[in-house]
């Protein structure tokens, strides 16, 4: 009987055991697009609405009893786990991706109503993320579950007007963000990496629009952190007058600019070395933003907004120099 390896052999320059290794990847590495990811990620979420209001709709859960919201957010999150672990069918992944959103949000909301405090929330979510990471073996409930635990503790530190608490979130977020140089990265940790990479221009746009203290702090971090990147970008190049161009623009950057400028060039440079379709896109798309935003906010001159913008296109034009020619698999 004919094989598809039988059939791979006629075919000339095709290797069968690099077809079979890919075959056999668990489910959790063989990751779809991002941008199909994302749809997914949303179609979970208003799945999940529907299926809270359809629990409140047949009175399973009181909203006066605290200890309903416990009991149905412990059963449904177990019983995602359960089904996540076990089944490889795609229809039953999303099911448990559902189950595990609704049973999440029920027990934040438990909490709320028992504690009636935010940074209790930001901190229940945060302990399930931790839980949940290696328990719920799906790349794309490791993104969220990192995402939204770090947002609740964004609005909790913006609520209570710790404005120095949100520099220390950034420079974690920097530091992680510095892991995807390497190219020994762990596969389980890329969506912990992702969710921060997502998560380090939304908090930096919540300093900027609501400031609870200086900017300086976080202007100092991104720099330090954008230098390291100019420099990992032209590791093993030999164009040297480009990089010391490419440093001096990022000084000028982190002393004219503002940290959200210096947010999306960094993973720019960061998505384009890795040759990273999410970090490129999510870079061009919060350049454009932390562009306008410096425009209308930023009371200098025109003269030295286009130094700044002058600056910015240099230090793109000296990253591209610098990047080998080999691309972080």
């Amino acid at each position: 009987m004919t094989t598809w390896t039988t059939l791979l052999e006629q075919v000339p320059g095709v290797d069968t055991s690099r077809v079979e290794a890919w075959l056999s990847t668990p489910r959790e590495h063989a990751h779809a697009p991002w941008y199909l990811q994302a749809i997914t990620a949303v179609g979970a979420w208003i799945a999940a609405a529907f299926f809270m209001s359809f629990l409140f709709r047949l009175e399973l859960i009181d909203w006066n009893s605290s200890a309903s919201f416990f009991v149905w957010g412990v059963i449904l999150t177990g019983a995602a786990i359960g089904v996540a672990r076990r089944s490889g069918s795609v229809f039953l992944g999303q099911l448990a991706l559902t189950a595990s959103g609704v049973g999440q949000t029920l027990l934040l909301v438990g909490v709320g109503k028992v504690a009636d405090n935010w940074g209790a929330v930001a901190l229940t979510e945060v302990g399930l993320a931790a839980a949940l990471y290696f328990a719920y073996p799906d790349a794309l409930h490791r993104f969220l579950t990192c995402g939204v635990a770090w947002g609740l503790v964004v609005g909790w530190f913006v609520e209570q007007k710790h404005g120095e608490w949100l520099s220390v979130l950034v420079g974690v977020q920097a530091v992680t963000l510095a892991g995807l140089t390497a190219r020994s990265l762990r596969p389980a940790l890329l969506p912990l990496v992702y969710a921060f990479a997502a998560a380090l221009p939304a908090t930096v746009l919540v300093m900027q629009l609501w400031p609870e203290g200086s900017l300086w702090p976080p202007q100092a971090i991104l720099g330090g952190w954008l230098l390291w990147l100019c420099r990992w970008a032209g590791a093993g190049g030999e164009r040297r007058d480009w990089q010391a161009l490419a440093y001096g623009a990022v000084v000028a950057l982190a002393v004219f600019s503002t940290p959200g400028i210096l947010t999306a060039v960094g993973l720019l440079i960061l998505g384009f070395g890795r040759q990273d379709a999410f970090l490129t896109t999510l870079a061009v798309a919060f350049l454009a933003v932390f562009i306008v935003l410096f425009y209308y906010h930023m009371e200098v001159d025109l003269a030295t907004k286009s130094w700044i913008l002058m600056a910015s296109g240099i230090l793109m034009l000296g990253a591209r120099a610098m990047l080998p020619r080999w691309s972080v698999s």
